[in-house]
């Protein structure tokens, strides 16, 4: 319906179709298709009968039925199956009250720092190089910190990922104990290859190995420059919030480590922490006059450190049932008591400890333990839930792990309100990923 379609009337307008499939290709087709009807019905073949030859009609209708047949293709595939649909600019993850702090700004693109860490490989390797070798080189920076440098880079090369990324040097890091060290490291290097005369916008993005992106960097840099002063954290469950050992009323909130951090947020961290080294691990600095070690720290470092250093502790009812709505300035405002996430929640990746995903996501209506539930019944996709840690009081953390995926799940990422998702496996099996995630 977007060429010629003879008896079976007009062209569907293009304004008609969702924003997303307006593509320049299919307004072209829309365009090329009626300049060969005009052919048709002006050009005699130079016979002065006023129609055109047997010859050049069937030409010019062969023509016209291609490009219609091209363009009716292009709209079935990218607008026809609704789970493949990119939504246009999907608004964050909010939760608590008064999100947003500011108010989104259209119309501009933020340079998007990949801040990766691993152990000796680079996972997945393919779609990485997919995912940025269609961007402006400036528009990007894509840095790893492993725990074996070498092995990192040979991984690098041999997928063809060497021009896109640089491999920093090795500092102190290990699991839990100190994972802040590699943040501030890879945090270092990217600030110290940049200005910010250069680009208005810079944002910072934690993954692992195990990440994958689910949408086009273009995207990512057009979401993420709505928002150009905010950092985005995932805030846990506020009974995972640390107190200090002899005061409850005073809590170090929990998020996930993997957040996305403005520049100002960046430059705060790097000015309050002490410089990361390869023969110790960090110690954080003290906030409101408490050392991390003054809390009851049954959570990793990574988890508490960076949000507490950049906004500071939160002060809660002493009293029991008692809710408060928390203010963070240069951030926003949190909700006490909270069952489930709260913040803004950039990557997808469910855990749960008490009866895992499904307790929480019934329990507590989290949207994410939801969106889990919803990719595991999809039924081209694999998802497994293997206990991963296991504590003192025999309560195991339950991670989701994604051993395959295909066009339906893969759409389904795409189609949420994630920038990025976890665990992959790094044997998942993820046919045509690229073409359908980043298209």
């Amino acid at each position: 319906r977007l060429g010629v379609n003879g008896r079976r009337g007009k062209p569907a307008s293009l304004a008609d179709l969702p924003a997303h499939c307006n593509f320049g290709s299919m307004a072209g087709a829309s365009s090329a298709a009626g300049e060969n009807k005009q052919l048709l019905a002006e050009d005699d073949g130079g016979s002065g009968t006023g129609r055109a030859s047997p010859g050049r009609r069937l030409q010019r209708l062969g023509v016209a039925l291609i490009v219609a047949l091209a363009a009716t293709a292009a709209w079935a595939l990218f607008c026809g199956r609704p789970e493949w649909r990119l939504r246009p600019a999907a608004a964050p993850l909010r939760g608590g009250a008064g999100f947003p702090q500011g108010k989104a700004e259209k119309h501009k693109w933020a340079r998007v720092h990949i801040l990766l860490m691993g152990m000796d490989r680079i996972s997945h390797g393919n779609i990485w190089k997919a995912f940025f070798e269609s961007a402006p080189k400036e528009s990007y920076t894509f840095l790893v910190h492993c725990k074996e440098a070498e092995k990192c880079q040979a991984s690098l090369d041999s997928q063809g990922l060497s021009p896109f990324a640089q491999v920093v040097p090795i500092v102190y890091n290990e699991w839990c104990k100190d994972l802040v060290s590699p943040m501030l490291q890879l945090l270092k290097h990217a600030l110290a290859a940049t200005r910010s005369e250069d680009f208005p916008i810079d944002k910072f993005a934690f993954v692992s190995t195990e990440h994958l992106p689910v949408k086009p960097l273009r995207f990512m840099r057009a979401d993420l420059g709505a928002f150009p002063d905010e950092s985005d954290f995932c805030v846990h469950d506020t009974s995972w919030w640390l107190p200090l050992k002899k005061d409850d009323s005073t809590r170090a909130v929990v998020c996930l480590q993997w957040s996305i951090l403005s520049r100002k947020d960046a430059e705060t961290l790097l000015r309050k922490l002490p410089a990361p080294r390869s023969d110790r691990p960090l110690q954080v600095a003290k906030v409101e006059g408490h050392a991390w070690e003054d809390f009851d720290t049954f959570h990793c470092i990574d988890e508490g450190a960076i949000f507490m250093t950049i906004y500071g502790l939160a002060h809660v009812p002493a009293e029991p049932g008692e809710s408060a709505v928390l203010s963070f300035p240069g951030f926003g405002e949190l909700v006490y008591p909270k069952c489930g996430k709260q913040g803004r929640c950039r990557h997808f990746g469910t855990e749960g400890i008490q009866g895992g995903v499904s307790y929480i996501a019934n329990t507590c209506n989290e949207p994410m333990s939801k969106d889990a539930l919803s990719l595991q019944q999809i039924s081209d996709s694999s998802i497994v839930t293997p206990a991963t840690h296991c504590g003192a009081k025999a309560e195991c953390e339950y991670i989701w792990i994604i051993q395959s995926l295909g066009p339906q799940g893969m759409g389904f990422l795409r189609n949420s309100t994630y920038l990025f998702a976890r665990k992959f496996s790094p044997f998942a099996f993820l046919p045509d990923y690229a073409s359908i995630v980043f298209a």
